[in-house]
């Protein structure tokens, strides 16, 4: 019958138990075979380690022996890939005093990986005074922010220190130091409930926006940092950070997947970002990317502008801001109310009896009744247009009754080229 995963893990670690045994009572003075151990990956290292450990605690030629060489062999490399070994040795040393010279030796050889795993699997029996030189080396520039990963990757072993607060330092270190951490904020934000998100939110908050005030990092981070507030928004409350968001996002909208946050800032923040989105939309620098996220992309459907805001409302702002706003909304909304009543939206039939005599606004409804998304033949389409550009042949407006007049001639050529089109098609096929 065969082993379950963790009967498989537990022989494993038994065997490994063994060769410390072995390794131990016969050679432990063998600088090769420990060096062997530093330069491959070793999955068991916690077991191996516990188990050298325990048979050397008492006998302080042995420990002295392994611990000197192991510092020797990892300044020589000190990115060996079995660093966990000496990583998982020290976590199970108790004496404090003793820890913290282990620790201090392994920083004069300048082991740095082992260093920051070490202090981070340590961290609970570690004096503060060597927590912050570990991180004032970063904040000086005499390491790479990146073995900050080495850190956290072992912090699990000093469990009652507070992560947010080892984020909290970590962030102050700089945009280097801040952004090795992103995948872990990120997780932080995704893993947590509304409650736990609720005690560390002015850190999120704050976090975010440094990512965002440093260009360069918000340039190539930009699609993580809005991953990290779409879900932090959607989880919690917070309209003035939506509001900060929304206008970081105006300026960076063609980095990132922007469906995705406008769907929850629309969705919970609508009024509170209208003052802005509706400014932007009036500037042509962003207009052109906000329409290909808001506007309606196939004729019949609203698109995130129109389902989220009220006609009323955005009839209102065509009012206050004409020409340009209703110009702009001619070229986003939903061109038709349905398949079935094959006739124009309410909300174009209001921009018509309001501002039917701009010629803009008519060229850009031209515009979007010609942009849509079908599949088989369009003529269906082309006959439901026609329909229901008939219905304005009686307008108040004379503009709108002869734009409609020459979308009706255009549509009929577009339904006789169509015919012709596919009745081709048809004999070519037999």
């Amino acid at each position: 019958m065969p082993c379950s995963y963790q009967e498989t893990i537990c022989a494993i670690n038994r065997q490994y138990e063994k060769l410390a045994e072995e390794y131990v009572a016969d050679h432990w003075n063998d600088v090769e075979l420990l060096r062997q151990f530093y330069t491959n990956d070793f999955p068991p290292a916690a077991a191996f380690a516990q188990k050298v450990f325990e048979l050397e605690k008492d006998d302080s030629a042995k420990r002295e022996f392994f611990i000197e060489r192991s510092i020797q062999i990892l300044k020589e490399n000190p990115d060996s890939r079995g660093k966990a070994l000496m990583v998982f040795y020290c976590a199970l040393i108790e004496n404090r005093e003793y820890l913290a010279n282990v620790v201090d030796k392994i920083a004069d050889a300048e082991a740095f990986p082992v260093l920051f795993a070490t202090v981070g699997a340590c961290r609970n029996k570690l004096d503060e005074v060597r927590y912050r030189d570990l991180f004032a080396m970063i904040a000086n520039g005499r390491v790479d922010a990146k073995y900050i990963k080495e850190f956290l990757n072992y912090s699990f072993l000093s469990s009652d220190i507070s992560i947010i607060e080892i984020y909290k330092d970590i962030a102050s270190l700089g945009s280097a130091a801040r952004i090795t951490i992103l995948n872990n904020i990120k997780w932080t934000v995704i893993s947590r409930d509304a409650s736990d998100l609720l005690e560390c939110s002015e850190f999120i908050e704050q976090y975010v926006k440094a990512l965002l005030a440093d260009e360069d990092v918000r340039v190539k981070y930009f699609s993580d940092i809005m991953e990290i507030a779409e879900h932090y928004l959607r989880t919690l409350d917070k309209p003035d950070f939506a509001i900060h968001i929304h206008l970081k996002f105006l300026n960076s909208c063609h980095y990132c997947n922007p469906e995705v946050i406008y769907i929850t800032l629309l969705d919970k923040y609508r009024n509170e970002i209208w003052p802005d989105l509706s400014n932007a939309l009036l500037n042509t620098s962003v207009y052109f990317q906000l329409r290909s996220i808001l506007g309606a992309h196939i004729g019949m459907k609203s698109g995130l502008l129109c389902s989220y805001y009220d006609e009323d409302i955005l009839i209102q702002w065509c009012k206050e801001n004409a020409p340009d706003a209703p110009r702009i909304l001619a070229s986003m909304i939903p061109v038709y109310q349905s398949y079935e009543t094959k006739r124009f939206s309410n909300i174009m039939h209001k921009l018509l009896d309001l501002f039917g005599t701009d010629e803009d606004v008519l060229s850009n409804l031209s515009c979007n009744m010609g942009s849509f998304a079908w599949t088989g033949s369009i003529i269906p389409l082309l006959r439901l247009q026609l329909t229901a550009l008939r219905e304005l042949l009686n307008h108040k407006h004379y503009a709108v009754i002869r734009w409609a007049k020459q979308q009706i001639e255009y549509t009929e050529e577009a339904i006789q080229k169509e015919i012709y089109k596919e009745e081709l098609d048809t004999l070519m096929r037999k």
